[in-house]
């Protein structure tokens, strides 16, 4: 929204959409490219882990990847169980 200026409308939002450089974090890339309307470029899998002390509170639960730095495009993931380590 912010890139869409003072006069926000459908036109300005959808402009500042497409104008939008994109960006890789935690939940992925996004960048709204090639006429869709939704920012997801990428994303990674990854499962939820009660044992693993945080490192953002240093408390007993995180979210843990299955395949550290492997990121996959929509439709790209692939078929059957993740890599999870035995509990």
């Amino acid at each position: 929204m912010q890139g869409a200026g003072p006069n926000l409308n459908p036109e300005t939002f959808n402009r500042a959409m497409y104008a939008y450089p994109g960006g890789t974090g935690l939940v992925g890339t996004w960048k709204f490219e090639g006429g869709r309307h939704t920012p997801t470029v990428d994303a990674r899998e990854i499962w939820y882990d009660p044992e693993k002390v945080s490192v953002q509170n240093n408390q007993k639960g995180a979210y843990v990847e299955t395949e550290p730095g492997k990121r996959y495009r929509p439709g790209q993931f692939p078929s059957g169980e993740p890599p999870i380590p035995p509990r």
